[in-house]
């Protein structure tokens, strides 16, 4: 059994605060992404046991983010486990830095081995990759093989990876299942 989800757990898995509050229940029902979400986050020990994550893309304000957070709180209120989360922008930064996530334990290692869900939050990719998709790579490799569950969420669907990026194509596909998510924009919504 799990933990009641609370704000010193959001910190230790380092959730941005704008994605505290997000539930499940906050999505429109209409909206494709809510079952296999809420699927996969039912079946949370099963697939962090498989290493099974998820792909997760679509336009901006869409709520990528927030189901991710989704996710990171259910690893945790099902089955009792910290996930980290990581803005793919800083990778690269973290690696050069040599970043710390507690005194014993690397960024660079927690993000590869450690983390039992790892959520790499706006991953954008360039054709042939640069030096941070080359480190985005080596991540979801080391912990594909480690059988280590990772979300990503991005713009760019699984056609954009294989044509831009072939070999991060294929590592995705192996460990993580796309869902595409749109039917509601919460960034307008919120405007309104």
């Amino acid at each position: 059994m799990g933990l009641e989800v609370e704000p010193r757990h959001l910190e230790l898995m380092q959730v941005p605060k704008i994605h505290w509050n997000a539930t499940l229940s906050q999505i429109p029902a209409a909206c494709p992404h809510v079952k296999p979400l809420g699927a996969y986050c039912q079946a949370m020990a099963d697939n962090l046991a498989n290493g099974k994550g998820l792909l997760l893309y679509g336009e901006y304000g869409m709520g990528k983010s927030a189901c991710a957070a989704i996710c990171l709180k259910a690893a945790l209120s099902v089955c009792n486990v910290l996930g980290t989360w990581v803005r793919a922008s800083r990778v690269a930064g973290i690696e050069i830095e040599k970043v710390m996530y507690d005194p014993t334990t690397s960024m660079a290692d927690r993000m590869r081995f450690r983390a039992p869900l790892l959520v790499l939050d706006e991953v954008i990719i360039s054709k042939g990759g640069g030096y941070s998709e080359r480190v985005i790579e080596d991540i979801v490799r080391c912990r594909t093989d480690a059988m280590l569950s990772t979300v990503i969420t991005t713009n760019f669907d699984l056609k954009d990876f294989k044509t831009l990026y072939p070999a991060m194509y294929a590592v995705l596909t192996e460990s993580m299942t796309p869902i595409p998510v749109k039917g509601h924009n919460f960034r307008e919504a919120k405007l309104k």
